[in-house]
């Protein structure tokens, strides 16, 4: 008789086990489904962040050279990037304060094409009104874009948690 009420409460409590694990793992499967468009939002948005570094950098390094065809070519190529973050933040739903920085760098992107474009040299004037304006539009767009790029890398959505097996959903 002992011997059968051990066994009874053996298969009671391994069913039990296993009902608990069963429903776990089914309580983690709408999650796993779920994660991956998180995560490729998190990668889309961190590739373009370094993208945009890079061109950053390029923009930058062509300005302390005062070499007009490399900012030109830095910002025609920025103001591309710049449309495929738009397209990225409209389809992740990101912030509005990140399309309001992506519509804030276009607006100086295309304002400093217009002034580089005034220049007929490969080099910036030494002085005078040009040189002003071009230094303003490279300094806004450069801070712009750096703030663009720590809203894309800090304005992640968090990555679901998932919950251990047997904790309650909250």
């Amino acid at each position: 008789m002992r011997k059968t009420t051990v066994g009874a409460i053996a298969v009671v409590a391994a069913s039990s086990v296993l009902s608990v694990v069963g429903l776990g793992l089914a309580n983690a499967s709408p999650m796993e489904s779920a994660a991956p468009a998180t995560v490729a939002a998190a990668s889309t948005a961190q590739s373009e962040a370094a993208t945009l570094q890079g061109l950053h950098d390029q923009l930058q390094s062509s300005f302390k050279a005062s070499q007009v065809a490399g900012m030109k070519s830095s910002t025609q190529q920025m103001i591309t990037e710049l449309l495929l973050v738009r397209g990225t933040a409209t389809k992740a739903g990101m912030a509005s304060d990140t399309t309001s920085l992506v519509a804030r760098a276009q607006q100086f992107a295309g304002q400093l094409v217009q002034k580089l474009n005034e220049v007929t040299t490969d080099a910036l004037p030494l002085g005078g009104g040009l040189l002003d304006s071009v230094t303003s539009l490279v300094s806004s767009l450069l801070t712009t874009v750096l703030s663009l790029i720590s809203s894309l890398l800090g304005g992640l959505p968090a990555l679901p948690v998932p919950l251990p097996v047997g904790a309650p959903a909250a």
